[in-house]
């Protein structure tokens, strides 16, 4: 049986009830509050695949807690795995126990060849096999999920995972999306470089979890960092001053029921 843990339920609670009314939050999850609609698509992604940047000094830092956070023993999920950083990020006598998996044709075959004894496949979550799985892993998936989808992959997780399985995901912070998001004047559709339509917060998130069946039970922030000692400088000044945000986290959630709230907007 579920026991609560003590330190989380008082900042589940607080997180809830900061994010408005308990019955308020689920509401949002039905398309009428919805932030953007769904910009992120296969053909998107085949595109970011050639043209995207290997690495940064953050995604650096994301990858390394999320790293710590996996149990390299236990099977591992790699939901939208893009470049294969969690693979490569892996010991060589572990990555038996990983899949990874994306809707971009162009990640997967490039892995393939550079990774021959890897398994790497071309599908979505929903073709996952229930109780499969120890640990999922989604960096920089959700943000990418409108909210009337959201509570579908979040139930598919939950099944996804095995009991007392762990859920590790990050999810950029603060984002201001409606000044990087544009209307092409021709068809009327809308784009970000990014592909994002959610924009977090920590207490959001962490909410999210909550109702998807995970409790928070550990988790990192990403700091801005600099590229040069004068940003670098300037960065660390605002944190002192307590006026600098995150722009990630990343968190290790355990299942913790069968049951998710969200199950209530399953279709």
């Amino acid at each position: 049986m579920y026991t609560e843990n003590p330190f989380l339920a008082d900042e589940i609670r607080a997180n809830l009830a900061k994010y408005s009314k308990y019955n308020e939050l689920l509401y949002s999850y039905d398309g009428r509050f919805n932030d953007l609609p769904q910009i992120s698509t296969a053909k998107l992604w085949e595109f970011k695949s050639k043209t995207m940047l290997k690495t940064f000094r953050e995604k650096e830092i994301r990858l390394r807690y999320a790293l710590d956070f996996i149990d390299q023993e236990k099977t591992i999920l790699d939901w939208g795995m893009g470049g294969g950083e969690i693979y490569q990020g892996l010991k060589e006598g572990n990555r038996k126990n990983y899949v990874g998996i994306d809707v971009a044709k162009s990640f997967v075959e490039s892995m393939k060849k550079r990774f021959p004894q890897g398994n790497f496949k071309t599908m979505n979550l929903e073709d996952i096999e229930d109780n499969s799985f120890f640990q999922v892993c989604a960096l920089e998936v959700f943000e990418h999920i409108a909210a009337p989808s959201l509570p579908q992959k979040m139930v598919k997780i939950n099944k996804i995972v095995k009991d007392n399985g762990y859920l590790i995901c990050s999810v950029p912070l603060y984002e201001q999306l409606r000044f990087v998001t544009f209307s092409c004047p021709i068809c009327g559709s809308l784009a970000n470089k990014e592909g994002h339509c959610r924009s977090y917060t920590p207490e959001l998130i962490k909410a999210e979890l909550y109702l998807g069946g995970f409790e928070v039970v550990d988790y990192r922030y990403v700091w801005p960092v600099g590229y040069d000692w004068m940003v670098e400088l300037y960065h660390k000044i605002k944190r002192i001053l307590k006026q600098g945000k995150p722009v990630n986290i990343v968190i290790k959630a355990r299942k913790f029921t069968n049951e998710p709230e969200f199950k209530i907007y399953e279709r």
